[in-house]
């Protein structure tokens, strides 16, 4: 979105741009779509094909309308929150546009938690098609563990401690001011108490997505001995150490 662009350095700018065609590499919009006829000529093809553009087009416009409402309510001075805020609103125009666009007579019908479990899948993450509880693929799981391998951590409580204070405050730079987090014991603990993706979500009243991206968070530091999350409801999440 032009008003992203011009928030932004030349490195996240880039990082913008990434990040959208990535989502729209990943995101499987056919699975949402299915056609009542399977297409089985090759121009049947194409016009299902430029159907499917279509809803992509839509999605974008969606998002960047949605963009464009919200950016005046970041900091100014955050370059991070852009970033976030562009993912809630692929997320948020995928689900109503390919909601909307399943209401077409040419596709089988689809609810909002099988288009969901499609949004989620363009995150990376496993939302089952009956509504129940999201979960992501723990990725961060070996690189946590080569870091904690490769600093002695692994075996050393010292170190442990140091990498993982290190860890946590990059973490939070990387979240930037639309998140807030406190310390907890033992430490280096966190209580998010401001979660960006909660509050978006909570304002354009599809609360049903928040859980996308609470997974998310979940895996965040996985492959670290003690680590647990805990989501202890009112939009509050516990990162715990022990």
């Amino acid at each position: 979105p032009c008003l992203a662009m011009g928030m932004l350095d030349a490195a996240a700018r880039k990082a913008l741009q990434a990040q959208r065609y990535s989502f729209f590499r990943v995101l499987r919009v056919g699975d949402a779509l299915v056609p009542v006829e399977a297409p089985t000529s090759s121009e049947a093809k194409r016009f299902y094909s430029r159907q499917v553009d279509q809803v992509k087009t839509d999605i974008e416009a969606a998002a960047d309308a949605l963009f464009t409402q919200h950016v005046a309510a970041l900091p100014s001075e955050c370059q991070r929150a852009p970033g976030h805020l562009q993912l809630a609103c692929l997320a948020l125009a995928s689900q109503r546009e390919l909601l909307k666009s399943a209401e077409s007579d040419m596709f089988l019908l689809a609810n909002a938690n099988k288009v969901r479990a499609v949004v989620a899948g363009g995150l990376g993450v496993f939302a089952p098609p009956t509504g129940d509880r999201p979960f992501a693929v723990p990725a961060m799981w070996i690189p946590n563990r080569i870091s904690m391998i490769m600093t002695g951590s692994l075996w050393f409580p010292s170190r442990k401690t140091a990498m993982l204070e290190s860890m946590l405050d990059n973490w939070e730079a990387d979240l930037g001011q639309t998140f807030e987090l406190r310390r907890l014991d033992p430490a280096p603990s966190r209580r998010m108490t401001r979660c960006f993706y909660s509050e978006f979500f909570a304002a354009e009243d599809e609360p049903h997505l928040t859980p996308i991206f609470t997974a998310m968070h979940e895996v965040t530091f996985a492959g670290v001995p003690g680590f647990s999350f805990e989501e202890e409801g009112d939009r509050t999440y516990t990162f715990r150490f022990e």
